[in-house]
């Protein structure tokens, strides 16, 4: 696993790491380039297998860059991130049926979309 944070100077130009099978690059703050690709804060970049990543700072930018291996495969459905599927389908109905504990401080409940 890998957990890098970068203050990257304008016009400075870094190489990430390329050992890792899984990485992305998320711009906490500034603008940098990824080949011909500008992403700015408050943007992952994920960054294909096996390819080389090089940022290039366009102002000033604080850069957060996490990877390492895969985690295996994810289900996303609103909220819910889960390696099953039916266990997202659980979420579901206990979220329908007040199974979740409310926030501390928050009054509002969010139905679940259709």
């Amino acid at each position: 696993m890998v957990y890098l944070e970068y203050q990257i100077p304008k016009g400075t130009a870094i190489a990430l790491p390329e050992s890792y099978p899984e990485l992305a690059a998320y711009v906490v703050a500034g603008n940098v380039r990824i080949d011909r690709y500008s992403v700015t804060n408050g943007v992952m970049a994920i960054a294909r297998a096996g390819s080389t990543v090089r940022l290039e700072a366009d102002t000033d930018s604080h850069v957060l860059v996490i990877g390492g291996n895969s985690v295996g495969e994810r289900h996303v459905w609103w909220n819910f991130v889960s390696s099953s599927t039916e266990r997202i389908e659980k979420a579901k109905v206990d979220w329908k049926e007040g199974g979740f504990k409310q926030v501390p401080g928050e009054n509002e409940f969010i139905p679940l979309p259709d």
